[in-house]
């Protein structure tokens, strides 16, 4: 049953990722391919976790909050160009990097605050197995991108 379940969550992420492949080309798509995204971890991790109907609910709200806060900080960040690395300046390259440390701190932050927000209805196992799933996913995510963008380079 497990891993029927775990086929037919990759189907479905598959299926979003093909519908999506369009859209990914600017932020706006980005923001949609995101919340596809998010929504498939939420059919995993209710999928998962054997919680009640109110667990549930309550826990889905908390996640929503916690995605929007992390699409919040994503958005925050810094969007420059690719720069080439013979053309990068220092001031430049401090920036970049300043800006991931701030990113990575605001992230961490983040994931803090709804761990506790979390811990208010479920149990830390539980929490340690959403987490778990988002990373999954995203592994996987970024997998299939990976694989994507290399088929489209050797067409």
């Amino acid at each position: 049953m497990n891993n029927i379940f775990k086929i037919s969550i990759l189907q479905l992420i598959l299926l979003l990722g093909l519908s999506c492949n369009v859209f990914a080309q600017n932020e706006h798509g980005r923001q949609i391919i995101g919340k596809k995204f998010f929504e498939a971890q939420l059919i995993e991790i209710k999928n998962h976790l054997n919680l009640s109907e109110q667990t549930e609910v309550k826990v889905e709200a908390i996640l929503r909050n916690y995605y929007m806060e992390l699409e919040s900080a994503r958005n925050m960040q810094f969007h420059g160009k690719r720069i080439k690395l013979d053309s990068l300046t220092d001031a430049t390259a401090e920036m970049m990097i300043l800006d991931q440390i701030n990113s990575g701190k605001k992230y961490l932050q983040i994931r803090e605050k709804y761990y506790y927000e979390l811990k208010k209805i479920v149990s830390p196992i539980d929490i340690y197995e959403i987490f778990k799933i988002e990373q999954d996913v995203n592994r996987r995510l970024m997998m299939e991108y990976t694989k994507r963008k290399s088929e489209n380079i050797n067409h």
